[in-house]
């Protein structure tokens, strides 16, 4: 029986026990409108290919509107078990308003949902409390560290989390936590075997966390060990085999006014053909994620967040890191697919950090009702096309080699945003931002280079947390 199999049951089992059990509703829903303007980066004509960064060209400007849905029931079973989940619809826990509506026998006015979106539980697991470790088995969400890397999705607006199934076991010894982790995150879909192991994608790790709430400090490692066998796609077809070690390390300190993080995940091992060709299987490469700040009073915040983020130099060895989609530092930059907006077969928030220095540079000041931020983002590149050498599209995740030199400059963004709560559930938000696109994007690999246009983007949203 698959995960959305088990939605019917689950809420069969609602209504018939409701009575009986107690039953602890949360959740968010949401709905939101964009404009982007100069989507494309450039207002030049040029042809997608794997040798550039040229978006398609089609429409010069982007507007949507989407929503966001997620529903975390939780069910006590009793002192000493409770059933948790997530249900949502769609693939990004929501979807685009007006994507599934039909008409009805050719009537203009006779609009019916198509009903192409279904109901999803994303997550669905059972928690066992005991004297020794609190134990989950199922498909839940994990997060570590400062989510650069594995990220729980706990934000309103997150699409994706970092999801797990299998089961973990936690260990409390003081103020230290060690969890043993067990999860099968891929194997053959829709009941299509055979069971064999070779369809497989099996993680088994080790966390230690240390907290201190008295001094305010946080320290943590993950360990894991990532293994694709030979007939998983859940990294692409024909892939290969994988076998990737994980090793996440973060820090947390704070004091009355000025606290900081750093975390540093790096991923060693075998990736097969995962990021093109089969001349470099091995992967060796690492990120450096910090964030800190200073509270001038109760009031008002600065602060400055940096990262570096390894790309890939074309060399022996894959060297490129990619961070979690929820982790964002802008409006535009890092944000988006670009090229989803272009093709219906594209995802347009499937994007993240990757070969990149960055920093960025905010203030916020906050309110009873209100919150008010600025912030000033940098961003280099930090490999690029070198004439005569093979380089790495981190668009494409394709290998080519380079006619002509790339610059490193990824450009600037200004960010001003607010967030107004209603009232204590209800968050109306919004956003301007302004991107001055580098000369990273002018590059065509000797062909005619393309000059770039600044975006501008803006958005409103209005979210209910429950």
């Amino acid at each position: 029986m698959t995960y959305n199999k088990i939605i019917t049951l689950f809420i069969l089992i609602f209504s018939i026990d409701a009575f009986a059990l107690p039953i602890d509703w949360n959740g968010t829903i949401g709905f939101d409108t964009n404009i982007i303007s100069n989507v494309r980066r450039t207002t030049d004509s040029c042809t997608t290919s794997n040798d550039s960064y040229c978006v398609k060209d089609d429409n010069e400007n982007a507007r949507y509107q989407s929503f966001i849905f997620k529903l975390n029931p939780t069910i006590v079973i009793n002192d000493s078990a409770s059933l948790k989940g997530e249900i949502s619809t769609g693939s990004i826990r929501g979807g685009f308003t007006g994507e599934d509506t039909e008409v009805e026998n050719g009537s203009y006015y006779s609009q019916s949902t198509g009903g192409n979106s279904t109901l999803t539980a994303n997550q669905l697991y059972l928690e066992l409390y005991a004297d020794t470790a609190l134990y989950r088995f199922g498909k839940y969400a994990k997060g570590f560290g400062l989510g650069g890397f594995i990220n729980k999705g706990d934000n309103s607006w997150d699409r994706y989390f970092s999801v797990y199934d299998g089961f973990e076991a936690e260990f409390k010894l003081g103020k230290f936590t060690l969890t043993p982790i067990y999860s099968r995150l891929a194997s053959p879909t829709n009941g299509a075997g055979p069971y064999s192991g070779k369809y497989d994608t099996i993680e088994t790790a080790i966390t230690g966390v240390y907290v201190d709430p008295n001094k305010n400090f946080e320290f943590g490692i993950y360990y894991g060990i990532r293994e694709t066998e030979t007939n998983s796609d859940l990294y692409g077809n024909n892939t290969g085999p994988n076998n990737v070690t994980l090793i996440d390390v973060y820090f947390k300190k704070s004091w009355e006014k000025f606290g900081f993080g750093l975390e540093v995940p790096m991923l060693s091992g075998d990736v097969g053909t995962t990021y093109g060709t089969a001349s470099q299987e091995d992967i060796d490469t690492n990120a450096f994620i910090f964030e800190s700040y200073y509270d001038f009073s109760s009031k008002w915040r600065l602060g400055l967040d940096a990262g570096s983020v390894k790309g890939e130099d074309g060399e022996e060895e894959v060297n490129v890191m990619y961070l979690h989609p929820n982790y964002r530092i802008a409006e535009i930059m890092f944000r988006y697919n670009l090229s989803g907006f272009q093709n219906t077969n594209q995802n347009i928030f499937n994007s993240s950090i990757n070969n990149a220095n960055y920093a960025k540079l905010y203030t916020r000041y906050k309110s009873d009702e209100w919150q008010w931020n600025i912030a000033v983002i940098m961003a280099k590149a930090n490999e690029v096309a070198s004439n005569g050498d093979e380089f790495y599209n981190h668009e494409s995740n394709t290998y080519n080699t380079a006619t002509e030199d790339q610059e490193d400059d990824l450009g600037m963004e200004f960010d001003v945003s607010f967030d107004y709560q209603w009232n204590p559930n209800i968050y109306v938000s919004g956003f301007l931002g302004y991107y001055q696109v580098g000369e990273f994007y002018e590059f065509t690999n000797g062909n005619d280079d393309i000059g770039v246009e600044n975006i501008t983007a803006s958005g409103f949203r209005l979210s209910v947390d429950f």
